[in-house]
């Protein structure tokens, strides 16, 4: 009988005692990128995704990624990992540093100017953690600087509200004439 209720409270402290690693270990990686990165002319960038991970992960992964949430480009590296290319819609390379992944990114045009967002993801040894920047955006040199952009993406704002103003308008004067002439016909009667 004493034997079942040690191994009973042994196996709640161990559990409680898995609950607190898991729960200590998973605090998000925080990413910082900068606001806005010029691509030169040769449709060349390279993003600097820094982090605050200190830990002694064994695999992290890099995930670059457009608004659209299309991946852009992706590896997965180590702390003896030396630069190394990716291609996926993009040609990548990507070089590990301390505090930070350098991702230069080759191919740009004009259609590709949007915010890029950097992930990075702590693949091993358990516990999983990962985090996202807050987005860079990435322009080519001599076309379209942010601010331009930002201005397009407020006159499609206005232009949004604009249109749903116009319909609250016309359902509040539908509403009205409603209103009216249903109140007419019950005078009436």
């Amino acid at each position: 009988m004493r034997l079942t209720n040690i191994m009973e409270h042994s196996r709640f402290l161990v559990l409680g005692f898995i609950c607190l690693q898991i729960e200590l270990g998973f605090q998000d990686i925080q990413v910082f990128q900068p606001r806005f990165l010029e691509a030169n002319s040769d449709g060349e960038a390279t993003l600097v995704c820094s982090h605050d991970h200190t830990g002694h992960a064994v695999e992290l992964q890099v995930t670059i990624r457009k608004t659209n949430q299309e991946e852009v480009c992706n590896g997965t590296y180590n702390s003896t990992t030396k630069p190394f290319q990716t291609r996926a819609r993009f040609h990548c390379w990507i070089q590990p540093g301390e505090g930070n992944v350098s991702v230069t990114i080759y191919g740009f045009n004009s259609s590709a100017i949007d915010y890029y967002f950097c992930k990075l993801e702590r693949v091993h040894p358990p516990v999983y953690q990962s985090g996202i920047g807050n987005g860079t955006l990435i322009y080519i040199a001599g076309k379209k600087h942010p601010s331009s952009v930002a201005l397009d993406l407020k006159d499609q704002l206005f232009q949004v509200t604009l249109l749903l103003a116009v319909f609250a308008f016309i359902l509040l004067i539908y509403g009205i004439a409603i209103t009216f002439v249903h109140f007419h016909s019950k005078v009436s009667e």
